[in-house]
């Protein structure tokens, strides 16, 4: 059913920097939130590359992603002005991370048109970060559906 609400590939990708909620937020355990004074420490600010392998065709983009000692992730990128991506991260063996992120999407009025979730799988290797991420559409009135997935890799943000 076409009601008029375009979802571009650009918006599909916006949620894909990683850069991906509150809802998250709570099922996490102290036990299994990285801390920046672990060895190997994992939280961080970083700048990253996404490389979208789908859709096809989707150059590489930069991106912010920010994993706190308390488990908040935050991330933006260069594809969504103004978007924000929020959620929360855990520890996964050594130096390893899993996250989810959450975007709301609007259409080009500024009506919300639902959200996304973007999950990744990550390592931080001293300065390095790298990892996957895939993303899910959550689109108002229909089913969740594949909105994506690829790859990021970049360095920790220093002062």
């Amino acid at each position: 059913m076409d009601d008029g609400k375009v979802f571009g590939r650009r918006q599909v990708l916006a949620g894909a920097g990683v850069a991906g909620a509150a809802a998250v937020l709570g099922g996490l355990t102290n036990s299994s939130v990285a801390r920046a004074d672990d060895e190997g420490h994992v939280a961080g600010a970083y700048l990253i590359t996404v490389t979208p392998t789908t859709p096809a065709n989707t150059p590489p983009f930069p991106a912010t992603q920010t994993l706190t000692a308390d488990g908040v992730a935050i991330g933006t990128d260069a594809t969504s002005p103004g978007a924000t991506d929020v959620g929360a991260w855990e520890r996964s063996g050594d130096n390893g991370f899993d996250g989810k992120f959450y975007r709301f999407l609007f259409d080009p009025k500024g009506n919300n048109i639902g959200y996304l979730t973007i999950d990744v799988h990550g390592k931080v290797d001293g300065d390095d970060i790298s990892g996957t991420f895939v993303v899910t559409l959550f689109l108002a009135g229909q089913p969740s559906r594949p909105g994506g997935f690829g790859t990021f890799a970049g360095k920790r943000i220093n002062p």
